[in-house]
């Protein structure tokens, strides 16, 4: 898997690995397809309480809403937000909201990348 951002574009690269995901539902493409209906529903509620804590200047919001972020991602194979959640949830700790900002908006970038991969990936 490979990717890469490019400073104030869009990232390139396929960002899904859907193998994780295919083998703990043994290839069951109805469940695959539920599991990324969800995920396809739920990254942008998530990146919406997100968006939400940020507005508000509400770190806790942002720590749980990234922290909650980790485990969606995780098993839908999308490692490369990882790092960025892990570093929202550090950052909102420290409660550097400028920082928090710029990583929101790679995080947005990164996700919509994946949900559009996630949309081609449903039979």
């Amino acid at each position: 898997m490979t990717i890469q951002i490019i400073e104030h574009g869009e990232p390139t690269g396929i960002i899904c690995d859907l193998s994780y995901l295919t083998a703990i539902m043994s290839g069951r493409k109805n469940l695959i397809n539920e599991m990324i209906d969800l995920i396809i529903y739920q990254v942008p509620l998530e990146l919406e309480s997100i968006g939400n804590g940020i507005k508000s200047l509400d770190f806790e919001m942002i720590k749980r809403s990234a922290h909650t972020m980790k485990s969606s991602i995780s098993f839908m194979g999308i490692p490369v937000l990882m790092p960025v959640l892990l570093q929202i949830e550090e950052l909102a700790f420290n409660e550097d909201m400028v920082k928090i900002k710029k990583q929101f908006m790679k995080l947005n970038l990164i996700c919509k990348k994946a949900v559009n991969e996630l949309k081609t990936q449903i039979n």
